[in-house]
């Protein structure tokens, strides 16, 4: 067999690869991915509770949305909680039709309680420098 039926044949196969892949990327879910930025565009009440204040967003309030649907399916994969880099999430009491969140604390980044830890060891060290120096 020839080079040049070899190369027909390569040419071939793939602009049949080509179709197939055209008709798999038809026939797929649109996949559409949200982001944090995304939850924080959901319309949120604020409310009160015994731990303190937070926010409260629900499917009648976002219209059942795209973006309210993802964050509830995050949610239902997680067992019902999940935290963002800024947020608490979790599922009301049960009613999955009812997404809370919550800021997160700045001390529950352990990097921001390292940070405070070693200033705090700074500034005892320069309060304990002078008295402890011998003459």
């Amino acid at each position: 067999m020839s080079l040049d039926f070899h190369v027909k044949c390569s040419d071939a196969f793939q602009q049949l690869a080509d179709a197939h892949n055209e008709e798999i990327e038809k026939r797929a879910p649109a996949k559409v991915k949200y982001g944090e930025k995304d939850f924080d565009g959901l319309k949120y009440e604020r409310k009160s509770g015994s731990k303190g204040d937070y926010e409260q967003a629900s499917k009648e309030a976002n219209e059942n949305s795209e973006v309210f649907r993802a964050l509830q399916k995050i949610l239902v994969d997680k067992g019902g909680f999940w935290q963002s880099s800024t947020h608490k999430y979790w599922i009301h009491s049960g009613n999955v039709d009812l997404i809370d969140r919550r800021r997160k604390d700045r001390d529950s980044n352990p990097h921001t309680r390292m940070d405070e830890s070693l200033a705090n060891i700074r500034r005892a060290g320069e309060t304990l420098a002078p008295s402890t120096q011998h003459k």
